[in-house]
């Protein structure tokens, strides 16, 4: 395939991804508000604001790690590529871990304090931090294997992946 074709099929992936996500969203909410209640879809946009600032403690190794995937895949560095792999996945994990760490040990202040979360949601928002908190780790994992197919220009792959997930 060309460059630029694959420039225009990586274009169109992402631009079609992101639009799917943003109807997805637009559909998709008023419906989860309305079977959650405000309160509980409020704890829920709470965790998911929590958790894309905390996946900002990868300081841009992810983008390194895309740069440098790329370089070593143009010179065909095949064992450089599993090094730059498995450390991007070791750091995520402890990222992960971290995060993971900051969320259990701040459940019971947000939980208790800072949200005015009902008494009758409060059994139901701890439970919610802590799955927060495990899917946190696994979210970081899956960031360290979604930067493989970023690094290789393979956005359709990429894109597909991110529609199923979300």
């Amino acid at each position: 395939m060309t460059e630029v074709k694959t420039l225009i099929r990586n274009i169109a992936y992402n631009f079609i991804s992101h639009i799917w996500l943003a109807i997805l969203a637009f559909i998709t909410t008023p419906y989860i508000v309305k079977k959650l209640g405000t309160d509980a879809y409020g704890i829920m946009a709470f965790l998911g604001i929590v958790i894309t600032y905390l996946s900002l403690l990868d300081f841009g190794i992810g983008w390194a790690s895309i740069k440098y995937i790329s370089e070593h895949y143009a010179r065909n560095e095949k064992e450089e590529i599993g090094k730059i792999i498995g450390t991007n996945v070791f750091i995520n994990f402890i990222v992960g871990l971290l995060g993971a760490a900051l969320i259990v040990i701040f459940t019971d202040f947000f939980v208790s304090s800072f949200l005015k979360i009902p008494e009758e949601l409060k059994k139901e928002a701890y439970l919610v931090f802590y799955i927060s908190a495990l899917s946190f780790i696994l979210n970081m994992l899956f960031a360290a294997y979604g930067n493989i197919p970023q690094a290789l220009q393979r956005f359709d792959i990429f894109n597909r992946v991110r529609i199923v997930l979300n």
